[in-house]
């Protein structure tokens, strides 16, 4: 079986797992609540975090918690020649739906967000492996973005998509942490 066909199957089944999560808003009090916890995400200054959309966890409660502890927020837009660049916000009200899937998205005449040593990235994934790989939904604009990214990240899923180890490339870059409802792996 080849890595694209593997990782393939591997979308498919952790979909699946994430849509069938149980007592789904208690598990994603429990993430937000790490989240809040997190040593990394204490000592930002900036969090850099992605917006949910379908059946990810929901980043919605954190970035209105980031907001209310006065962080700095910015958020992704993804871009068709590859590239993602955060933007700052102050409200979840800014974010449009892009196109084609409809996943809430800032304007570009919002301010771009430099990324330093104190920002703390929350990263999505369908899945996260022990070492803090991720399979993503097969774009590659995170491993693009975190190849030269200077701050510390954190991945986010359900402890039901958390597995022992998931297929990676050269060019696959790794979390430093994993937060779940269950817990928070430190890489």
């Amino acid at each position: 079986m080849s890595l694209l066909t593997e990782k393939s199957a591997l979308r498919r089944t952790f979909k699946n797992r994430r849509a069938d999560i149980e007592n789904r808003s208690e598990a994603q009090e429990r993430m937000t609540k790490h989240l809040l916890q997190h040593p990394d995400f204490l000592a930002a200054d900036q969090v850099f975090c992605f917006v949910s959309f379908d059946s990810e966890p929901d980043t919605h409660a954190f970035l209105n918690a980031c907001f209310a502890r006065g962080k700095a927020v910015a958020v992704p837009r993804c871009f068709a020649d590859g590239s993602m660049l955060f933007y700052r916000i102050e409200s979840l009200d800014v974010l449009r739906p892009s196109p084609p899937y409809g996943i809430p998205e800032p304007r570009t005449d919002s301010e771009v967000a430099k990324a330093s040593a104190h920002t703390f990235c929350v990263v999505p994934g369908l899945a996260f492996d022990d070492a803090g790989y991720r399979l993503g939904y097969g774009g590659g604009f995170y491993d693009r973005f975190l190849s030269d990214y200077p701050g510390r990240t954190a991945g986010l899923c359900f402890s039901a998509c958390m597995t022992q180890c998931l297929p990676h490339e050269a060019h696959d870059r790794p979390v430093q942490s994993i937060i779940t409802e269950q817990t928070m792996i430190q890489i």
